[in-house]
């Protein structure tokens, strides 16, 4: 149980390293910043991919820093510059089906999209995980999340994870 919890952690915490990326560059300072955990890592490494940190705790505190250098959120605009909304694909009521076999990129980056049109400030999106549907194919859960961040990545969206 243990090693799954790390296993779900990482990703997570890959996820959570988004939250700071503005597209292609950002996600290239956040990997040379090193947020990456894995069973097999060490908390002495830098927690780059080569080398990642074995304690979520810290890769979540790199993570953190990295957030803290890129946004003052003690600034007087702090977060105003972010707009975004909670996404909800349209193909399912629930983590599973989202995240299972009726997972589709296309129709996500659709949906995206047309949020991204009709809310042309839109830069940000919050979309839930689901542990019910990590446990039940963790190999397809882990392609297809890593899908949605590329997807997200290519729109310019900042990502929350619930």
């Amino acid at each position: 149980m243990r090693k799954t919890k790390k296993k779900i952690a990482g990703v997570v915490l890959a996820g959570l390293m988004l939250v700071a990326a503005n597209g292609a560059q950002g996600a290239e300072k956040l990997a040379t910043a090193g947020s990456y955990v894995a069973v097999s890592g060490k908390d002495t490494n830098p927690g780059t991919v080569a080398a990642p940190f074995a304690a979520p705790a810290k890769g979540l505190s790199a993570a953190a820093q990295t957030v803290r250098d890129k946004i003052n959120l003690k600034a007087s605009d702090g977060c105003s510059h972010i707009y975004g909304f909670n996404y909800q694909p349209s193909w399912g009521s629930n983590g599973v089906t989202v995240w299972g076999e009726k997972f589709d990129p296309r129709k996500y980056r659709e949906e995206l999209a047309s949020g991204k049109k009709y809310f042309p400030k839109m830069n940000a999106v919050r979309i839930w995980l689901s542990w019910s549907s990590y446990r039940a194919d963790p190999a397809r859960f882990v392609r297809q999340f890593q899908q949605a961040v590329d997807i997200c990545g290519e729109l310019d969206l900042l990502l929350g994870f619930a």
